[in-house]
Formats: C-alpha cells, structure tokens, sequence
C-alpha cells in the first residue's frame, strides 16, 4: 500500500532513499527548496557582474541553471535530506558524455514499493553543485569561457605563372580556288584566300587589280568586273601572293534588226542592217536565218525578192538575245492583174462589154500608180494633168477617165470601195470606155496604191 509520507530518491549511486517525513516538515523544507533556488541564481549574476569577467572554472552548471526554473507543481514535493545524511557525490560528466537511461520500472516494482524515481532538484537546493562547466556553456552577461585560438592562416600561395605566348607561326603558301575566272560586266566576286599551314598567324591581306579599267578589288576581297577586257588580281598575304586573271565580257542586250522599207516587189533587190545594243558588247557573233521564200539572202545583209509573200529575218547572239525584221513581197503585177478581172465582172454584172487590156495603158497605169505615192492626186507630181502620161507613152484617146485609190490592201476592197463610190462607179461602168489599164504600187511602210486608166 503506497504512504504519501514515504519519499522515494534515487541517488547518483543507485541506491534508492526513503524517508519519513512529517507534513509540516516537509512543506518547510519545501519552501526553503523554492526560496534557494530563486535567489541563488541572482545573487550569482550580481557577484559576477561585479568582477567583470569569470573563469569557465566558476561558470554556471546546467544543474545551477536549473535551479533559476520555477518548480513543477505537477510534480509531488520532494523531503529534504535529514542533517547528517550526505548525498553521494554524482560523477562529473565530461562534455558531450550523456547519462545512460534508466529502465522503466515494472509494475510489481511499482506495487511493492521498490521503484526509484530520480531526485526532484529541489531537494537538494542546499547541495553545492560540482563546479563543473559542460562544454560551450556560458555564464550569466559579461561572463564567458576563453576564447580558443584562431587556428595559424594558411600561407599565401605564390603567384601563378602565364602560360608562354606560341611563337607566331609564318604563312608558307596562298590559293585563291582558280586561276581564271570570266564574269559578265556588273558580275561581283568575294576572294576567300587559303593559306598553309592552318595555324599559321596572319598579320596582314592585301588585294591589287593591274587594270581597274577591267576589274577593281577592295580592301575585304571584293572583285566588280566594270568593263570589257582582262585584268590580273593579286592576294599577298604576309608577303606571300597568288594571282588570278578575271576577263569580263559584256554581253548582248538587245538586236535591232532594219531596212529601207518593210513591203517590196517581186524583183527588187533590198538590203537590212543590224544593230547591237549595246555598242561595245563583246560577243558579237550572230546567226542569221530566214523563214519563207519571198526573199533569198545574197549577202549578209542583201536579199532578192523573189515571190509575193512575206519573209522574216532573225538575227540571234550567242546568248540567246535576238531581233527580227518581216518582209513583204508583192507581186504588183499580179496584184493589177486581179483588179482587172473583177473590174470585168462588174462589167458583165451590169450587162456590159468587158474591158480590153492594152500594153500601152498598162504602163500608163503603173507609171500613175507609182506617182501617187509622191503625190496623191488626178495630176502629176510635176504639175502637169494625168492625161499627160497618155501622150509620154502615146496612147490616142477621143474620151479618158481614171480611178485612183490608196490603202487597200488586197484587189477585193479596192474594186469594192471604187463601186461603193458614184463617180468611180460611172467610169467602171461607162459604156463608152472599152480600153483598161490597171496599175499597182507600194510605199516603203506597205500601203498601196492604186490606179484605172480608162480610154474609149
């Protein structure tokens, strides 16, 4: 059966205590305990205050520190020891070195009474602790533990040494990549040099044109053909150089292709020029071909007109550029000779004699048709009447007439346009007119003219 009045301590040997206490006494030691352990600690921080500095030797223990704690009043008040007994000195703890944990008590132990519970601190407010300072504790302001020494500074390490600057190494040989190079006048290259060895170290790049006129070369390698020729460019790096020939040519734009007049009649000789653009392109070589059979060349610029038809010249350059000139052939003779037939069937339409072709009147009409392209007009270019020509080729007439025209283009819509008109309608259709010469001719633009010359 557990009595409150039977303390239980266990001391730092082990061995359990128990002592019998009185109420009073017990509550008298207790409030001794409590006193003791509020005012140790203040009078501790005084006298060390007052001296300024404390050895570690008398700084305060964690059980002297303890002792400042307001006691637990959960925890059931401890007995004082009774004078006379001593409390077996408690071994000093070296600092790191932990209390090994006591084993729970069982519950037999607990019921027989045999349990040992640790001191309650306050019990022995009035035991001097051993002085005894763990490891990194410190006293109250203004009390500390000596200071350990700064471990010696590391000596300083000595200067590095840099790393040797290589020698430089010297350029033995250059190439550009090519030797000659052709490029169009406006054409721009960029130099990119090689050099050997690879390591070498370059000091300096020098680019020269022996012919600006040709080619110029900048500072950074830059090559612009400007005009047609040759030039040399030359790489000198570090004093070692390699050359290259640039020859610029300029090419063809453009090729007119001309002559005195674009229509001609069977039998005239023409002849067409050519020209470049521009002036001073320097592939100059042509090819000239010919489509149709109204003209054959005879030179490299002349042709003949040998049939009605039309005939295209094309001058081609050696890069593709090329100019082409039509040609039209006429048969003039065949042409009047067309107007006269259907002149007659109007004739025969309109229940009338069909007209005679007469060689004189023939020229007549030629020589008029020819006339009208100088001037267009009944009367010559010299002034004089049109009957005039009748006489130069002697031609009698006791009544005459003539039709003129210009810019049909084929002996349909002239004879069309000449009946659509009353006055040129009357002489096709006069029956006193029984003689007919047809003449026809061409301008140097193509536009014909035409004339009837008409006699009794």
């Amino acid at each position: 059966m557990h009595d409150p009045d039977i303390i239980r301590t266990l001391l730092p040997g082990g061995k359990a205590y128990m002592k019998r206490f009185t109420h009073k006494k017990r509550y008298a030691y207790k409030a001794v305990a409590v006193i003791t352990s509020l005012l140790l600690p203040v009078c501790l921080s005084a006298y060390l205050s007052a001296c300024g500095s404390v050895s570690g030797r008398f700084a305060l223990s964690p059980d002297v520190m303890q002792l400042a704690q307001p006691p637990d009043e959960t925890q059931p008040a401890q007995p004082e020891l009774s004078p006379g007994e001593t409390q077996p000195a408690q071994p000093e703890q070296s600092p790191g070195e932990t209390q090994p944990a006591q084993p729970e008590p069982s519950p037999e132990e607990v019921e027989a009474g045999q349990t040992e519970q640790p001191p309650d601190e306050a019990d022995f407010a009035e035991t001097e602790p051993t002085p005894s300072t763990p490891a990194g504790a410190t006293g109250n302001a203004g009390a500390a533990s000596p200071t350990p020494p700064s471990p010696p500074s590391q000596p300083p390490s000595p200067p590095s040494t840099p790393a040797p600057t290589p020698a430089p190494v010297a350029v033995e040989a250059i190439a550009l990549g090519f030797s000659e190079m052709a490029l169009n006048r406006g054409d721009m290259l960029i130099l990119r040099p090689g050099f050997s060895p690879g390591n070498a170290t370059i000091r300096s790049i020098r680019y020269t044109s022996d012919n600006e006129s040709v080619a110029t070369v900048s500072a950074d390698g830059t090559v612009r053909a400007v005009g047609p020729g040759t030039a040399v460019i030359r790489c000198v790096i570090d004093g070692v150089s390699a050359a290259a020939t640039i020859t610029v040519s300029v090419p063809v734009t453009g090729i007119n292709v001309t002559a005195n007049q674009s229509a001609y009649q069977v039998g005239d000789q023409g002849a067409f020029a050519i020209q470049i653009h521009p002036a001073d392109a320097t592939d100059r070589l042509l090819t000239i071909n010919v489509s149709g059979e109204a003209i054959r060349l005879t030179d490299t610029t002349a042709f003949t007109c040998d049939t009605n038809g039309e005939a295209v010249i094309t001058v081609t350059a050696a890069n593709g550029v090329s100019g082409r000139l039509s040609i039209n052939v006429v048969d003039l003779v065949a042409l009047a000779d067309e107007v006269f037939r259907l002149t007659n069937i109007e004739r025969e339409n309109a229940g009338l004699e069909p007209f005679v072709r007469t060689s004189a009147l023939t020229q007549v009409a030629a020589v008029r048709a020819g006339e009208l392209i100088r001037h267009y007009s009944h009367n010559r270019p010299d002034g004089r009447d049109c009957y005039s020509a009748y006489s130069d080729y002697n031609v009698s007439f006791l009544g005459a007439g003539e039709n003129i025209a210009m810019g049909q283009r084929t002996p349909e819509e002239v004879v069309r346009a000449w009946m659509n008109s009353t006055g040129h309608r009357e002489n096709i259709l006069r029956a006193g007119f029984g003689r007919l010469g047809v003449g026809a001719a061409m301008d140097d633009r193509g536009r014909m003219h035409w004339s009837q010359n008409f006699a009794d």
